[in-house]
């Protein structure tokens, strides 16, 4: 533990922190230390529990209050948050709706409501009493009356008797009496009515900080830029020192503009150049001869312009493995596999012949003396793991590019009828590489279609605009239009879009991969600054550091804001659930780092803690006039009244010593009838107070498992149920709405929608894709006065706003892992755009898209 840190003090979950705390020094001299607390408060929430903690001197969290904590064993499985009100790490209790009960087959990570003392329970009901006596007085008249001001206009499940409120009204004014003196009629409220906020701070040194100061080996990058690897990590390009393809003054792979990129070759490191050599009887013999490019450039005859034929092909049509390579695979199982690895080793020094012949027929074609087959070209294997990225700089610098077919190796083995041209095509284009190297290359050449069988012949030429049509008719053939249009320039695509049909078009395709995120480093291919191929790089923390890397427009930034249509899908499955695209959200985020585990660090968004505990009193805010005012002063004065004019007639009713009647008695009498009038009004004082419409309410996002009942929920937050909290009407995956019916002969405005009651079923399963399963929750915001119901794994605790589109704000609805102190994403859902007037800004934090995964309590 680092000494500057010796005084800080360290907490323990469950333990009252302001009666223990423990040193660094403490925990050095015992092994294991068991505490037990009962009944401590943390803020607003107790932990009622036993603890049982293992001493160690290893922190599992520490708060934006630079407070260590260390996480109970009987609490290490659960669901933490933080604290709004103090930072700390609480242990995360979840209340249930009204007449919602858990699954038992589920595994449920957090902890039910606190079990209160009987006494405790009956203050709380005593003093909440007199709002449920002013609903069960006025609700059903409330329900009856004209609705037109579109509050309540649900109709009763029974009959309504007008009668009614004649009898109810007197018992309401005798309980309210025997009631209101001791009532909670004041709401819960934050200064300004904000959002209770994230408090939360990121300790750690990220693995790709955005500006390289933040790196945590910038000291000792900064002697020696070379060796910086803030992109590549400990496995950088083992060609980074080769001048080879580079221009005069062009930098190596290293440091420009402060991060590390991937060099582009202007020139392939070996070519295949033809030579033809005559003897004495005038016969003339063709060899191929591979050569170094810069030398070959460097002496090459003046006929011969050093310019080359790019072959494209396909390993599934021509078997180019040498023995080495089939030896590291897996043995054959079926006998058609035993009957294909066969024929592969017999034909493969035939398959690797027609490859030559096909390239010295199109050198010959196309008027040059050379030509470029990877499987020549790129022999050295500690090389070619760099420059098989390389590859489409290299189709970009030839003088065409041709497509070499034959029928696949599995039809020659299993001697099945050959597939025609057009078959052959949609197999070539079916795998990763070929398609950067067909948008890559020249334009100024249609595409040569060579067929290898009984000798070599060109059967067919194809304007790389009729590529998508051609080749990629059952994939993607839209997509793959739309890119070579940009690429031909006849249209000019964003670099978000580019990088968004890009990715779309790839990261599905067949390959055969060097790397684990092959399909970004082919997606590479297409933008100006690259990321040096890693092997330790996840498909995301390559996409990441290309989309840093490059002016994409904060990309990565609009990424997490996609909601997936189906549940598990993977990052990059760029449906949105609303059918956004990337270039309709605008983010109000920026990326500040890659860290480790796909999670990336963000700034700059507005945040909100949602509460689960239970259920609190609203503040609000209603117009005042001065009907409202005395109805406050009644309801908190009235009772009070009563019982001074009660004593004051027991006191000054007696006899006075001169007989008669004690004329101070008359006080007595003007207090009770001041009294009995205010006792007399009081329903109808209070009913002042919470009916009507609210101007401004305090913000608060509460959360509880199940479907909530809105007349339940709206009594419990504001003391009185009136139908002015609504059902949301396209917030989350559950939302529905329609347009308004005309309802008791009234017609609404036109083109009115209104929100129905949320769906209950859950989104489709992604396929062959495991997830837990999720579970229905309501999630109240008192300040938009609405009700939205999400469906996610874990109680989300944290609302973290990182974008707008549609005019609405893209929300992030995550939980905390409080051990590596990253929020991860359980849904998105849209909230409207007033609620940033009441949010904090969130410091940086660390956010996965994937969510937190159940772990057993």
């Amino acid at each position: 533990m680092d000494p500057r840190e010796a005084d800080l003090p360290i907490f323990t979950v469950g333990v009252s922190q302001s009666d223990r705390e423990t040193t660094p020094r403490e925990l050095e001299e015992c092994n294991v230390v068991e505490k037990q607390t009962y009944g401590e408060p943390i803020g607003n929430y107790v932990q009622d529990e036993p603890v049982h903690v293992v001493a160690s001197n290893r922190q599992d969290h520490k708060d934006s209050l630079n407070r260590y904590v260390q996480v109970g064993d009987r609490e290490r499985g659960k669901d933490h948050f933080l604290n709004p009100e103090d930072g700390k790490l609480v242990l995360l209790r979840v209340q249930c709706a009204e007449n919602h009960h858990r699954d038992p087959s589920l595994i449920t990570t957090w902890s039910g409501p606190l079990e209160r003392h009987p006494v405790v329970h009956a203050w709380k009901a005593f003093r909440e009493s007199p709002q449920r006596i002013l609903t069960w007085t006025y609700s059903d008249w409330l329900r009856h009356r004209d609705t037109s001001d579109g509050l309540l206009s649900q109709q009763p499940e029974k009959p309504y008797n007008p009668q009614d409120i004649y009898w109810k009204y007197p018992v309401a004014c005798l309980l309210l009496t025997l009631t209101a003196l001791f009532g909670n009629f004041d709401g819960k409220t934050y200064p300004g009515g904000r959002y209770p906020a994230v408090r939360y701070k990121y300790f750690s040194y990220t693995k790709t900080p955005r500006n390289r100061f933040e790196a945590a080996d910038f000291e000792q990058t900064s002697k020696n830029e070379e060796s910086v690897r803030l992109l590549a990590g400990e496995n950088g390009d083992p060609t980074a020192n080769s001048n080879h393809g580079r221009e005069p003054g062009e930098p190596e792979d290293g440091v420009m503009d402060g991060v590390l990129v991937f060099r582009r070759d202007l020139r392939p490191r070996t070519l295949c150049v033809i030579r033809e050599t005559g003897d004495a009887s005038g016969s003339v013999s063709v060899h191929v001869e591979e050569v170094d490019s810069i030398e070959w450039d460097r002496d090459n005859p003046a006929n011969e312009n050093g310019e080359y034929v790019f072959v494209s092909y396909t390993r599934a049509q021509f078997h180019t493995y040498t023995h080495d390579d089939m030896s590291n695979w897996d043995p054959p199982v079926t006998g058609d596999e035993r009957t294909v690895r066969d024929f592969m080793e017999a034909e493969c020094e035939a398959d690797r012949q027609r490859l030559l012949e096909i390239g010295i027929q199109a050198a010959r074609d196309a008027g040059v003396k050379a030509f470029w087959i990877d499987v020549y070209c790129m022999r050295d294997a500690e090389l070619r793991k760099m420059d098989s990225h390389r590859i489409c700089d290299v189709a970009r610098g030839a003088k065409c590019m041709v497509i070499a077919l034959q029928d696949t190796v599995r039809n020659r083995a299993l001697r099945r009828p050959a597939e025609t041209v057009d078959e052959l095509l949609e197999s070539w284009s079916s795998r990763l590489w070929t398609l950067p190297e067909m948008l890559l290359a020249p334009t100024r050449h249609d595409l040569k279609i060579y067929l290898a069988g009984d000798g070599v012949r060109v059967c067919d030429t194809i304007p790389k605009r009729s590529m998508a049509a051609r080749a990629y008719r059952d994939r993607d053939a839209t997509l793959v239009r739309q890119l070579v249009d940009h690429f031909e320039a006849s249209q000019q695509l964003t670099l978000t879009e580019l990088l968004t049909i890009g990715l779309e078009c790839l990261v599905n395709r067949e390959t055969n991969p060097f790397m684990p995120a092959d399909q970004v480093y082919a997606l590479m291919t297409m933008v100006r600054r690259r990321p040096i191929p890693n092997k330790d790089d996840t498909l995301f923390e390559a996409f990441a550091k290309l989309s840093l890397l490059n002016d994409s427009n904060s990309l990565l930034e609009r990424l997490i804001c996609i909601l997936p249509r189906r549940r598990g899908e993977p990052w990059h499955k760029l449906e949105d659930f609303w059918g956004a695209k990337l270039w309709d959200i605008e983010p109000t985020v920026q990326v500040s780092a890659i860290a480790l585990d796909q999670t990336i660090v963000l700034d700059g968004g507005f945040g909100a803690t949602i509460e689960w505990g239970e259920l609190k009193k609203v503040g609000f805010l209603k117009r005042e006039n001065i009907w409202r005012s005395l109805g406050a002063f009644l309801v908190r004065f009235a009772p009070g009244w009563l019982i001074v004019a009660i004593v004051l007639l027991a006191s000054f009713g007696r006899a006075s010593q001169f007989g008669g009647t004690n004329p101070l008695v008359a006080i007595g009498v003007i207090f009770f009838l001041i009294a009995f009038a205010a006792v007399a009004v009081l329903p109808y004082a209070m009913l002042s107070l919470y009916s009507g419409k609210f101007w401004s309410t305090q913000a608060l996002l509460f959360g509880l498992e199940g479907r909530a009942d809105l007349e339940t929920l709206e009594l419990q937050l504001f003391g009185f149920a009136q139908g002015r909290l609504r059902w949301s009407a396209w917030s989350s995956t559950q939302s529905l709405h329609h347009p308004k019916p005309t309802t008791n002969g009234v017609k609404w405005i036109d083109g009115e929608f209104e929100a129905l009651e949320p769906k209950d079923s859950p989104l489709e399963d992604a396929k062959l894709i495991e997830t837990d399963p999720d579970r229905v929750f309501t999630i109240v915001d008192t300040y938009s006065m609405t009700a939205t119901l999400v469906r996610a794994v874990h109680p989300p605790t944290a609302a973290l706003v990182c974008g707008q589109e549609g005019g609405m704000r893209r929300v992030l609805l995550c939980s905390y892992d409080y051990k590596t102190q990253t929020f991860h994403r359980e849904t998105v859902v849209r909230m409207p755009t007033k609620v940033l007037d009441r949010m904090d800004r969130v410091e940086k934090f660390r956010f996965s898209m994937a969510g937190m995964p159940l772990r057993a309590a």
